[in-house]
């Protein structure tokens, strides 16, 4: 599983970032049951760009074919739009199959609308579902001056210009300290953050090492709501001191491509054996 970035930023720090969405993605695969064995994850940093598929040259009339999308020639397109699009394209994760089957079959599964009441049909009340955990902490909604909200390098719209139309996860702290802890113990900590764009924030899935519990709710957080979620870190596995990723994937899209909008936040321990 090779991940890789655009350009922009210095060559350590995408190295870094790429490295952080490889092994995401292959958290996210581990907990859908698949061998961590079974699973490299590479990041490549902004060390090799894609060459354009029939696929991208269909889709873009600008490229063509066996492009080589690199610094070079991005900055030759004639369009911000035209470079945003080739590097929304190098930013990508790659699957390839280095052992076993040489082919993947993906099912496809077609979901059917429900079917409206008829008029004058009476529907049956339900019981209301219990809450959520980790419910939202409401806030006065906030004005949105999009050009004064920084953006943390941990985030994937570190960077963009145009932050119309998504949400902005604003952390009260990103990086926490655990402080010493003895092999076998356990730490608590509750993320908080506040939502500082201009449309409803809606995360997918947050993932961590299988050393960190996570709790969180999927349910959508307005502009100016605050949200959090828990982690529970197990230090039963550890040998050594660590710092620790938890990488979270919104259903939201980054300005001008399909990529999901990714947040890194981290906390550090100093194990005691």
């Amino acid at each position: 599983m090779g991940s890789h970035t655009d350009f922009r930023g210095n060559d350590a720090y995408n190295q870094e970032l790429s490295q952080r969405r490889a092994e995401s993605a292959r958290r996210w695969l581990v907990r859908y049951e698949i061998p961590r064995t079974r699973i490299e994850a590479k990041g490549y940093g902004e060390s090799v760009p894609k060459t354009v598929s029939a696929k991208w040259a269909s889709k873009y009339n600008f490229l063509k074919e066996g492009d080589v999308l690199t610094e070079d020639y991005i900055n030759k397109l004639a369009t911000e739009e035209q470079k945003e699009a080739a590097h929304s394209i190098n930013r990508r994760t790659e699957f390839k199959i280095t052992a076993g089957p040489t082919s993947v079959t993906i099912k496809r599964t077609e979901l059917k609308k429900p079917e409206q009441p008829q008029p004058n049909t009476t529907t049956p009340k339900t019981k209301q579902a219990p809450k959520e955990k980790n419910s939202l902490i409401q806030a006065a909604p906030v004005q949105h001056n999009l050009d004064t909200v920084k953006i943390h390098q941990w985030s994937s719209l570190y960077g963009k210009k145009k932050l119309k139309g998504v949400p902005i996860m604003q952390f009260d702290q990103r990086f926490v300290e655990l402080g010493k802890v003895k092999k076998g113990e356990k730490r608590y900590y509750t993320y908080r953050y506040t939502n500082r764009g201009d449309t409803d924030l809606k995360i997918s899935v947050i993932t961590a090492c299988e050393c960190t519990t996570i709790d969180y709710s999927t349910k959508p957080i307005k502009p100016g709501q605050r949200g959090e979620f828990k982690i529970t870190f197990d230090s039963t596995e550890k040998e050594e001191s660590e710092t620790i990723d938890i990488d979270i994937m919104l259903e939201n899209s980054e300005p001008g491509n399909n990529r999901p909008i990714m947040e890194t936040v981290r906390y550090k321990f100093d194990l005691v054996k």
